[in-house]
C-alpha cells in the first residue's frame, strides 16, 4: 500500500501511522494540543481594555449598544456610515460607556444592555 497524505500531516501506511512525523504540536511542558498562540481569543483578551459602548441616534428614535478596543475610532466608523446595520440611522451621540479588563466580562455587559432592561437603563440616561 503506498504511503497517503492525511489532514493530520502524519503518513500512513500498512503498518499504521510513522513513527517520524508528529501528530499533535507538542508544548515545551510535554502537553500536546494547540499552541497558545492559535487558541481561540489566547492572546487578545489580556492586551487591550475593552469598552462596551451605547450610540443614540439624533434623527431616530434607535439607541445601538456594542463592543470595542477603540471606542473613538469606532463612534467614528459609525457616523460615517462605514456599519451597515446602523447607517440609516446616523449620526450618533455617545451616551454611555464602560471599560473592562478582560473581552469576556465586556460582553457579558454587553449581552445586557441589548436586552429589555438594559435598554430601559439607557433610555434613562438624559444625555
Amino acid at each position: 500500500m503506498p504511503a497517503r497524505q492525511f489532514h493530520g500531516g502524519a503518513d500512513r501506511t500498512a503498518e499504521g501511522f510513522s513513527n517520524n512525523v508528529p501528530i499533535k504540536y507538542q508544548r515545551p511542558d510535554g502537553e500536546t494540543g494547540r499552541p497558545a498562540y492559535r487558541q481561540a481569543g489566547a492572546l487578545a483578551s489580556n492586551q487591550y481594555m475593552w469598552y462596551v459602548y451605547a450610540i443614540r441616534s439624533q434623527i431616530k428614535n434607535y439607541i445601538y449598544v456594542g463592543l470595542t478596543s477603540d471606542i473613538n475610532k469606532r463612534v467614528q466608523q459609525h457616523n460615517k456610515g462605514k456599519e451597515k446595520t446602523t447607517r440609516p440611522y446616523r449620526p450618533f451621540d455617545l451616551i454611555h460607556s464602560e471599560a473592562f479588563s478582560s473581552r469576556a466580562k465586556a460582553r457579558k455587559r454587553e449581552i445586557y444592555l441589548k436586552s429589555g432592561i438594559g435598554k430601559e437603563f439607557l433610555r434613562s440616561l438624559n444625555v
